[in-house]
């Protein structure tokens, strides 16, 4: 959904997992492209007015994903059934990632569901809708656990070569 001004409050039930105005965040984020695999891929995270800047560029030739993950306190997500964020995306297909305590090679995801306009957007994810994966793979797996999550995180690899920009106002999570 087409969302121009930005919200400065969570809407009921929902608190802010992370804004970007005010806080140290850069402890926190961490990058991980393909290049643990060999890969060539770049990708880069900037706090800018306020705001996230998750950039870089895909390259699919021996790879093609760059990630940045967020570092989770213990129990944070716990009794989290959605995760909802407002940002401005260049059209590409992210996805939101997650890890919890049950594995830690298993890599919880699913597509987020961005409109290509450009604009500021509001989505919102049910974290049962992550299905497991492993490099990539679908995989069998324990469902996502809020309860026990460690990290959450965004990620681009949707097989196209080429620069991308992703830019997050804040992250809400909601019972």
């Amino acid at each position: 959904m087409t969302d121009p001004m930005p919200t400065d409050e969570p809407a009921p039930g929902c608190v802010r997992l992370t804004g970007f105005a005010g806080e140290a965040n850069g402890d926190r984020w961490r990058m991980l492209n393909d290049n643990v695999m060999g890969g060539r891929s770049r990708g880069e995270v900037n706090f800018v007015n306020g705001t996230m800047m998750f950039s870089g560029f895909i390259n699919t030739d021996g790879g093609g994903f760059s990630s940045v993950r967020y570092r989770l306190d213990a129990g944070a997500l716990e009794g989290v059934g959605r995760m909802v964020l407002r940002a401005r995306t260049d059209g590409r297909a992210y996805r939101l990632i997650a890890g919890d305590a049950a594995s830690s090679r298993v890599v919880h995801r699913a597509e987020l569901a961005f409109e290509p306009s450009g604009g500021w957007q509001t989505v919102a994810m049910p974290l049962p809708a992550l299905t497991p994966s492993l490099r990539g793979d679908p995989v069998q797996a324990p469902p996502f656990d809020p309860a026990r999550a460690s990290w959450l995180g965004l990620m681009l690899n949707d097989g196209k070569s080429g620069p991308f920009e992703l830019i997050v106002d804040w992250i809400d999570v909601c019972g």
